[in-house]
């Protein structure tokens, strides 16, 4: 699910992006001239997420999600990180910084 579905199109002033004939309405060429959710996440039926952070764009993105923004409480969790395999807690917002077109894969547990 992604998380960020309607941020950008929040911030352009659109209402709900979400059918390609809405194109016409919201005046744009192609819905892809509106941005692609970059935050997304998958809830596990163990209680666990996994969480995948996109960099869409061509440059170098710093960032910070808050756990509101992830879609987590305020409990502690652990974080492993599934391309590097290296596990930290997880602090109140995740400051991130990623390379053009990549993507940051997180399994987040609770304690």
């Amino acid at each position: 699910m992604p998380l960020d579905l309607l941020d950008a199109a929040a911030r352009k002033g659109y209402v709900a992006p979400l059918e390609p004939y809405l194109a016409r309405q919201l005046h744009v060429d192609s819905l892809s001239e509106i941005e692609v959710p970059s935050v997304w996440k998958l809830d596990r039926d163990d209680g666990s997420s996994v969480l995948g952070i996109f960099n869409w764009t061509d440059q170098s993105l710093t960032r910070s999600l808050s756990r509101t923004q992830l879609g987590l409480s305020d409990q502690a969790y652990r974080s492993h990180d599934i391309w590097s395999a290296s596990d930290a807690d997880l602090p109140g917002v995740l400051a991130l910084t990623q390379p053009p077109h990549s993507v940051t894969l997180l399994a987040i547990t609770p304690p």
